[in-house]
């Protein structure tokens, strides 16, 4: 089932409303949200990105969306699926044209995906990561943001699994790490957590964002600079964070094995904050 969310009113979405300019256009943005215990999770961080994305790209809410929108929208699906999950947001122009819209009116779809589990989970085994250099990404107006034009993260995807890897490395066009497919990265160094710039043309990822506050709960210095290739095979720890996993470590790059390093104490730490989840 799809929700459509159009100036505040929630409905089913028909399959005639399928080829939208999201669709055709790739002219939106998505989201991806955890749902735990009933609970959104770290949704003031998500609905602060979405509103900021959709300024960059000329959207406009009316009413605004709140986290109250949000929890109104899981709402809707919370007595058909489970208390856990995820919830998918889409968010595109509303209206026809061609490349030049119509409209600045967004349109959300939405659909929950459900869970087993609630808490995060440390996974057995690390990840074996490669680096996909094939479309490097660039730092600007869009960048940072989770647009539905996703080519190059699908390319990555599509060689990994070529390759055996579980996850790849995007760099920029000056071979600085970007992030992962569906990731933001940071190394552990000498007991300080050092993430990727922003600058280098990869998402700002809310989890990253979550993972600095924990870290400064912890006292652990959380820092963002340029991360070299050489900068990974020399580090302690390789981690990825999303909003679904939260925090996973790999085990080999290139000829370099790891440990998972501090990632157990940082895994407890979101836990933690699940009782706490905006």
């Amino acid at each position: 089932m799809f929700l459509k969310v159009y100036k505040g009113d929630i409905r089913i979405a028909s399959h005639s409303e399928e080829l939208n300019r999201g669709f055709r256009y790739g002219d939106g943005l998505f989201e991806t949200i955890k749902v735990a215990y009933g609970q959104i999770v770290n949704g003031a961080a998500h609905v602060s990105r979405l509103n900021r994305s959709c300024l960059r790209i000329g959207l406009g809410f009316e009413p605004a969306f709140t986290l109250e929108s949000l929890r109104q929208i899981y709402d809707r699906f919370e007595n058909q699926v489970s208390v856990h999950g995820k919830l998918r947001l889409w968010c595109f122009r509303a209206g026809e044209g061609n490349y030049g819209p119509e409209s600045s009116e967004p349109i959300i779809w939405a659909a929950f995906y459900p869970a087993e589990k609630g808490k995060f989970e440390l996974q057995e085994q690390g990840l074996r990561l490669g680096i996909y250099r094939d479309v490097p990404l660039s730092y600007t107006k869009l960048s940072g943001l989770k647009t539905m034009g996703a080519l190059p993260y699908v390319l990555a995807a599509r060689f990994a699994q070529k390759e055996g890897f579980d996850e790849a490395v995007l760099l920029d066009r000056e071979g600085f790490v970007a992030e992962g497919i569906s990731s933001n990265i940071c190394l552990l160094i000498n007991g300080e957590l050092m993430a990727a710039s922003l600058y280098q043309g990869g998402v700002d990822g809310c989890m990253m964002r979550r993972i600095e506050e924990v870290a400064g709960s912890l006292s652990i210095h959380f820092y963002r600079s340029y991360i070299s290739i050489k900068d990974l095979e020399d580090c302690d720890a390789i981690y990825l964070t999303n909003a679904i996993q939260g925090i996973q470590w790999v085990h080999q790059f290139k000829d370099k094995t790891y440990n998972s390093g501090i990632a157990s104490k940082l895994i407890a730490a979101l836990n933690i904050r699940l009782q706490d989840p905006v």
